[in-house]
């Protein structure tokens, strides 16, 4: 597998982007556009979007700076460095803004749920994605106040030998570009996050101190970053990973959280599926690092010990009996309707499930 990708890289690799152009890729016609579909929804009280380059810096508001596809290109998909030479672009404004947006949002005792989607997602398929688990927490819990956040981060679109390894790498620089967000949070909201696929390794980045280790000098310019910007104090956090394609070592730096460490978050829930097709990679799923989203047995023995040691619950809800990976797949399931939101949004929900799988 690893052979196959330098020569499948150059021609099969997209980077997702909220470019209009790049919205609906191999397709005739623009159905889903990135740019109006902000607008759209900027006018919804409950719902905002957060869009990461590779590297995690946040996209600017479209209405405020619109990015030019070429100069994005050139710039290797990093859009600060695409946008800063107009001496307009200030992540740390950007993330201020946004979090004026999401406390308003919360203003009236809201929830906030966080959607994170994986890789090797089109805008449209995490759009369409993140729409049907809003209608689903909203069918589920009709009287209920929610406000939502929707993080789109470049895990990369087109084969998915060629896109793994780049994604493994976005995806944890995506997680502290989240966590820039959260820190600057109220730590009163409650929060509940539900991730698919490599968004799981999007979540661990930004709550925690994971290394997910890659080429040295990358390892060393991340370790920096971590230690610049510290975990976010969210003690009312509840996270839900629906097929976490990342290893069960991922968790073990899970207590290096500086001061968030002695704040336990409350449960964390794990969507497992011995059955998923891309998550066992063909047996491989030791080496392809996706191993925790279809093995019980890692859940079992490495995850729930290390993190019931404190005041955090882990649970596993059974999501096996489909080959199917796909994020609307999961969220249409009755084990998301039926286990798995009501562990992650219910206060009585815990007590009425089994903490794992049978």
């Amino acid at each position: 597998m690893a052979a196959l990708l330098p020569a499948a890289a150059g021609c099969a690799v997209r980077s997702v982007a909220p470019i209009p152009e790049w919205s609906n890729p191999g397709c005739s016609r623009i159905e889903d556009n990135a740019v109006t579909d902000r607008e759209k929804w900027k006018r919804i009280q409950n719902l905002r979007q957060l869009w990461l380059d590779r590297c995690g810096h946040p996209y600017p508001d479209p209405a405020v700076c619109r990015i030019d596809s070429e100069a994005l290109r050139s710039s290797e998909y990093c859009v600060k460095k695409c946008v800063e030479v107009s001496g307009i672009y200030e992540d740390s404004a950007i993330f201020e803004h946004l979090t004026d947006e999401v406390h308003g949002m919360c203003r009236d005792g809201a929830t906030l749920i966080l959607l994170v989607h994986g890789f090797n997602h089109s805008y449209p398929e995490a759009h369409r994605a993140y729409k049907g688990t809003r209608q689903q927490v909203h069918n589920q819990y009709p009287d209920r106040k929610f406000a939502f956040l929707e993080v789109y981060w470049d895990g990369y679109y087109g084969d998915p030998f060629a896109i793994w390894p780049l994604a493994q790498c976005s995806s944890k620089w995506a997680g502290l570009g989240l966590r820039n967000l959260l820190r600057r949070l109220n730590p009163g909201i409650p929060v509940r996050v539900i991730t698919h696929s490599r968004g799981a390794a999007v979540i661990c980045s930004a709550l925690w101190n994971t290394p997910m280790r890659g080429k040295p000098e990358e390892d060393r310019l991340y370790g920096e970053a971590q230690k610049a910007l510290p975990p976010p104090v969210l003690p009312t956090i509840r996270i839900g990973l629906l097929a976490p394609a990342i290893r069960a070592a991922d968790f073990e730096c899970y207590f290096d959280r500086g001061k968030a460490q002695f704040c336990s978050h409350d449960r964390i829930v794990l969507g497992i599926n011995s059955d998923d097709a891309a998550l066992t990679a063909g047996g491989l799923s030791w080496l392809a690092g996706t191993s925790l989203g279809c093995s019980p047995a890692q859940f079992k023995s490495s995850v729930a010990p290390l993190l019931n040691r404190g005041g955090t619950r882990a649970f596993a809800v059974d999501f096996s009996g489909s080959a199917f990976h796909a994020f609307t797949d999961y969220v249409l399931r009755d084990s998301f309707e039926e286990q798995f939101l009501p562990l992650l949004l219910d206060d009585q929900g815990a007590s009425a499930v089994s903490a794992f799988l049978p």
